[in-house]
């Protein structure tokens, strides 16, 4: 049998996907940095708008359904109250897992003439590895969500320009919009970049733009109205995005051996955009498609553009993960010119990485578990109530795991178990999505001392009822440092501690 007929193929595919999504279910609790946030705050929203305690009170929901980035919070909500939140958590992650690997795979079958082969074989752990990225172990469900419609827009595009592809372009167009608000706006450029260039080359007529007016009208409308993607600019690290273009630092999420896939995949796609500019040199620019010289654009404005939009941050690498994504054609064709035997080696080693990467992720997932149920003992002995007010002042949020933060959110896992109010609950502070406080609460200031943390009350509007309890390091202790509030004794569980805070009649 050759290792490029389609069994083969089809078992390849089967393999790269067990290894992708066998660490969501094998693990005892998914560990993203912000995915228990967001969890946590869909129960929120659910329980706002059936107005249930003891959230109803103090949180409110913003009803406009049809704002950006809202996607993921409305999946986890509707699933939520079907098979419960956590597992909720899975599905949707499990959603943005398939939906971004079927994605890639018919990018690299459509850009290998429909037949798949040899460097399908090659990319599929590759595809893998990107449906795997650094955003959905982030949490960041929404623009993970994205990059299949991306892919999909990707394909439209390459397609004639007909009246029927022109209408798909606009329902992938929608659902970009209500996932991502940056991949909708790549997506925009990328709708006008690739009509536009076939004019230029004299391969297209320049009508054809128009594919791309909707899109555009809709983000100037939202850019002009001040909602998302506006605000002040924060300019990337140049140093930090070279090193990224080096590494796939999109990929790197668990351990630093992911940098080894990172660095297959981004050789594979300079060894692809040196093809395309030889070919240019000899053939002229008509040669290169305008998905080619967008990717490569979108690579350059990851080192040389923002690295924040207002409230929208990691801009660079998302920058640098569409860019890659954009490129995936130009790879497949580039890679059908090496020899089989360099494929399968470098197929070998993106499937291993993968594999590894997987087993990493389960054995964080169990050191966060037995975390977990060190501090549900923990509240168990505090006789913590449900509907209690709860504050985390953490030191130290990763705690050994590489680049996710499984820390950084512990506390909303518990929340969302036993239905506490978090108030540092950033979504609700700063009004990101669709929860936010209906008045600014008690707020508590912390400030590192000798001996560990002075705490001052910062008067809200809205009290905490009797207690507030502040979960932190035990080896950090709360002294008080302002008249107005007091400390009860704390209680520890091995490297965690609880305090109760009470505020003074």
């Amino acid at each position: 049998m050759r290792a490029d007929s389609r069994p083969v193929r089809v078992a390849v595919v089967a393999v790269v996907a067990a290894a992708a999504l066998v660490p969501v279910w094998a693990s005892p609790v998914l560990v993203t940095t912000d995915g228990p946030s967001h969890v946590y705050n869909a129960l929120v929203a659910d329980a706002v708008l059936s107005e249930r305690a003891p959230y109803a009170r103090y949180l409110e929901f913003d009803r406009d359904w049809t704002r950006p980035d809202r996607t993921a919070q409305f999946l986890l909500m509707g699933l939520g109250r079907v098979v419960g939140f956590e597992t909720a958590e899975r599905v949707v992650f499990t959603l943005a897992v398939v939906a971004t690997l079927a994605g890639f795979l018919a990018l690299l079958v459509r850009s290998h003439g429909g037949q798949g082969g040899a460097p399908l074989v090659a990319l599929a752990p590759a595809a893998g590895w990107l449906a795997q990225t650094w955003f959905v172990w982030m949490g960041f469900y929404d623009f993970a969500l994205s990059l299949a419609l991306y892919a999909a827009l990707l394909l439209v595009l390459e397609r004639e320009p007909t009246p029927r592809n022109r209408l798909l372009a606009q329902a992938v167009f929608a659902g970009l919009y209500l996932t991502h608000f940056l991949t909708f706006a790549v997506g925009a450029g990328l709708a006008l970049a690739v009509p536009a260039w076939r004019a230029l080359s004299r391969r297209g007529r320049w009508q054809d733009v128009a594919v791309a007016a909707p899109a555009l009208v809709l983000l100037l409308l939202e850019l002009g109205s001040g909602g998302t993607g506006t605000g002040a600019l924060r300019p990337a690290d140049a140093w930090l995005g070279g090193r990224g273009l080096v590494i796939g630092d999109f990929v790197v999420s668990v351990h630093a051996l992911d940098a080894v896939a990172g660095v297959l995949i981004m050789a594979a796609v300079w060894f692809a955009l040196a093809r395309r500019l030889r070919a240019a040199q000899r053939e002229g620019l008509a040669c290169v498609s305008g998905a080619e010289v967008f990717g490569l654009l979108l690579l350059i404005l990851s080192v040389v553009g923002p690295e924040q939009v207002g409230e929208g941050g990691f801009v660079a690498i998302r920058l640098r993960c569409l860019g890659v994504i954009t490129l995936l054609p130009a790879v497949t064709e580039a890679l059908g010119t090496l020899r089989p035997r360099a494929l399968a080696a470098s197929a070998g080693v993106l499937f291993v990485t993968l594999a590894v990467h997987g087993a990493l992720i389960v054995r964080d997932a169990r050191i966060v578990n037995r975390n977990l149920a060190q501090l549900e003992s923990l509240f168990t002995t505090a006789r913590v109530p449900e509907g209690a007010w709860l504050r985390t002042r953490f030191m130290v949020y990763r705690r050994g795991l590489y680049s996710i933060g499984g820390y950084y959110h512990i506390a909303d896992r518990l929340a969302l178990r036993h239905r506490y109010i978090v108030l540092d609950n950033y979504e609700a502070l700063y009004h990101i999505f669709s929860v936010g406080w209906r008045t600014r609460p008690d707020w508590v200031a912390f400030r590192q001392s000798i001996e560990g943390l002075t705490v001052r009350l910062v008067p809200g509007d809205v009290r905490w009822p009797d207690v507030l309890y502040v979960l932190h390091e035990s080896d950090h202790s709360l002294q008080p440092a302002d008249p107005r509030i007091e400390i009860d004794p704390t209680l520890t569980a091995g490297q965690f501690a609880l305090t109760p805070v009470r505020r003074r009649s």
